[in-house]
């Protein structure tokens, strides 16, 4: 079984080319460890929800396939859009289909597939899934917020890995803006279809995620568990440390 999550359309085409070789196709799920941040979220917030929902942010499969036909999430015999169901359904159409009035001007959106675990805890029972599960607004939000977290520490990880490369053999270090270009397009992020996917729309916002990253850094400077679960991801302390110290060149870099 599968939920469908709103997220940054750069976050969704980054969790689909993760492996460059395999990439997954929209309604190809992408599945998280239990331990990490997004599989928390979905061994603990996931619950049925049937009926029409009160959000955009996430949706049970159930109602998926009903917005696939063109009908409203809660389903019924009523076809508000007449669309080709083998088509992925595009943020906008969401919107129309649950009439809600989105302002895209500043950033698109997509829905990722996510692969739900097949039971989960609901107060003191163990329950199985089935496509009526979902996640509330406030958990969907969470969800989408730490991918977006997790992308942009793998682009300012890509951005170290240069640069130490460049260092290493001698040749000329190539700007902050080269190596984000890089990043975009070993992911196929660019897109030309998309206006708010082009390079020049993606270096402005990534400027603006390493303005950000000196705030995520500070946050785990000061959070002893987060300190202890980020040291985990990128080696030990001193990794870490070396992190740090890259955040705070980049970042002053864009002030």
């Amino acid at each position: 079984m599968n939920i469908y999550v709103r997220v940054p359309a750069y976050v969704a085409v980054w969790l689909r080319n993760l492996d460059v070789r395999t990439p997954l196709a929209p309604d190809q799920p992408v599945r998280f460890s239990p331990y990490s941040e997004p599989g928390w979220t979905l061994s603990t917030w996931l619950a049925p929800e049937k009926g029409q929902p009160d959000h955009i942010n996430c949706f049970s499969e159930r109602m998926w396939r009903n917005m696939l036909a063109g009908k409203s999430p809660g389903g019924g015999r009523k076809v508000v859009l007449q669309r080709d169901p083998a088509r992925w359904l595009s943020a906008d159409e969401v919107a129309l289909l649950n009439t809600v009035v989105i302002n895209n001007k500043y950033e698109a959106f997509d829905y990722i597939c996510v692969e739900i675990p097949p039971v989960v805890a609901i107060g003191s029972q163990y329950r199985r899934t089935d496509d009526t599960y979902s996640l509330s607004s406030p958990a969907a939000s969470e969800m989408a917020r730490s991918l977006r977290r997790l992308f942009i520490y793998r682009l300012l990880l890509w951005i170290r890995g240069e640069m130490t490369y460049c260092v290493q053999t001698g040749i000329p270090l190539r700007d902050v803006g080269a190596c984000i270009d890089h990043f975009f397009a070993h992911y196929n992020i660019v897109t030309a279809e998309n206006p708010l996917l082009s390079g020049e729309s993606l270096r402005r916002m990534a400027f603006r995620w390493l303005a950000e990253a000196k705030m995520l850094t500070a946050e785990i400077e000061h959070d002893e568990n987060a300190r202890q679960i980020y040291a985990e991801k990128l080696g030990d302390r001193e990794d870490l440390k070396t992190f740090d110290d890259m955040l705070n060149e980049l970042t002053t870099a864009v002030k």
